[in-house]
């Protein structure tokens, strides 16, 4: 599925990969994966509006919301999807 700022591909039944695509500043890449009872979101992009875009499509596509948002470092590229989902539970490791 193609979005905007990355392009989502189910690698594995519910395991999603968020590739940023090159020059629309989202950088980095990103991940969601479906758990039966909600969606985890695995990193998030640079900018505000890829974050917001990837996690409208990690709901779209499990039918669930986001209710966890794992980091995987403290980076810019890693923190911004807090904002936009401040009822899940957000981890950095």
């Amino acid at each position: 599925m193609d979005h905007h700022y990355f392009t989502c591909t189910e690698v594995r039944p519910g395991v999603f990969a968020a590739i940023a695509k090159e020059g629309t500043g989202a950088a980095g890449n990103a991940g969601f994966v479906n758990w039966g009872k909600g969606t985890i979101v695995f990193d998030t992009f640079l900018l505000p509006q890829a974050a917001a875009e990837l996690c409208a499509a990690a709901e779209e596509r499990t039918g669930n919301r986001v209710n966890y948002v794992v980091n995987s470092h403290y980076h810019g590229d890693h923190l911004r999807l807090p904002r936009l989902k401040p009822q899940a539970l957000h981890l950095t490791v």
